[in-house]
């Protein structure tokens, strides 16, 4: 295991998220070398760094909305400068996590109502492929005041692969591949191994969800759906988040998602299944009771936790397993079953516990 692997497992999930963790490690980079940063620039198409002079960089700097209330806080902040104008760069890093409510949306007002800055660039650089419609994100704001700009951490690892080798950048990119965000534009023989191998491990996925576990599953919560409208959810959840999953909106941002996780941010992990209770970050007005109320369940029926004290995150508890953990089980299928089963069951004795949780299913409208 890496230098930057071993540090971060010193850190609970609530203390050190992965990206969090990886910000730093990139701006301590760029920090110590401005003519690579301004290099990285030009390599990826953001700016020609060369026709700046200056460049300094800060994360997890502090921004006011100008037209509501709360404050936004890109992960990296660059700003450059030369004789003639400024340029001010906001970067937002995924992982493996979700956005926020509004989270894009939102940078370019706080960038468009800046001045002094006669460039300025928003850019979304995430592991996972995550298309985003440039003018849903810049709507509402003047036409050219700000560039959306998206970008994938893999061309980051082939602009390092590019540079000169030194310890820090071997220890960058081998905690990069232990975290999946080295992707090849080639399939390697375990990705053609996998591709054939998925047709049967989707059809054990839907031996396990869509049989009795959806029937309690939507007893539990109240929520109906076609069959037809699951599967085509599920496949959806797959293509942009990594896990095959039913899951249920309720009000307030309350959802309740359940079903197999395929992407754990350590590669050499294995997938997991699970059930999970969370709430977006955006502004409910329960949601502070709620994140309460999910303390006092993760104690109760010791669940894992996941940024329960951060308002910029998606905040949850959940029931979960590692897949290694059924191996040893005759019968797989059966035995995850009884795993969402059992979790259910636990939720419903929950809904009875705590009735003043956001329970009612949202509105299509709503969602």
């Amino acid at each position: 295991m890496a230098l930057f692997n071993r540090l971060l497992k010193l850190k609970s999930d609530e203390l050190c998220r992965l990206e969090d963790f990886f910000t730093e490690i990139v701006a301590h980079f760029f920090e110590t070398n401005h003519d690579t940063l301004k290099s990285w620039l030009k390599f990826s198409c953001i700016t020609d760094g060369n026709n700046w002079a200056k460049a300094s960089l800060s994360t997890q700097k502090t921004y006011r909305h100008p037209h509501k209330d709360g404050e936004k806080r890109p992960d990296i902040v660059v700003e450059l400068t030369n004789e003639n104008a400024n340029g001010i760069i906001f970067f937002e890093s995924k992982v493996g996590s979700q956005e926020g409510l509004n989270q894009l949306e939102d940078y370019p007002k706080v960038l468009e109502s800046m001045t002094g800055y006669q460039q300025k660039y928003l850019v979304y650089i995430t592991r996972d492929f995550e298309p985003k419609d440039h003018e849903e994100i810049l709507r509402d704001i003047r036409k050219s005041e700000v560039h959306f700009i998206q970008l994938r951490w893999h061309q980051f690892y082939q602009f390092l692969a590019a540079r000169p080798e030194s310890a820090l950048i071997r220890e960058i990119q081998i905690f990069m591949q232990e975290y999946r965000m080295d992707q090849r534009n080639q399939f390697s023989p375990a990705d053609v191994s996998a591709m054939k191998g998925f047709p049967d491990a989707l059809k054990l996925m839907e031996a396990v969800m869509w049989d009795e576990v959806i029937q309690k599953f939507e007893e539990v919560l109240g929520d109906s759906k076609t069959l037809r409208f699951r599967k085509r959810n599920a496949f959806e959840e797959l293509q942009f988040h990594g896990r095959y999953t039913m899951l249920t909106w309720m009000a307030e941002g309350f959802a309740c998602i359940m079903g197999f996780f395929l992407k754990p941010a350590n590669s050499s992990d294995y997938p997991s299944v699970g059930l999970l209770l969370q709430i977006n970050p955006g502004h409910s007005s329960k949601r502070q009771e709620v994140i309460k109320v999910f303390k006092e369940i993760q104690k109760l029926h010791s669940l894992k936790s996941n940024a329960l004290d951060d308002p910029t995150f998606w905040s949850g508890i959940s029931f979960e397993q590692s897949l290694r953990d059924f191996l040893p089980h005759e019968d797989h299928v059966a035995a995850i079953k009884q795993f969402f089963l059992d979790s259910l069951n636990t939720v419903d004795e929950i809904k009875l516990e705590y009735p003043n949780l956001p329970w009612n299913v949202a509105s299509d409208s709503d969602i």
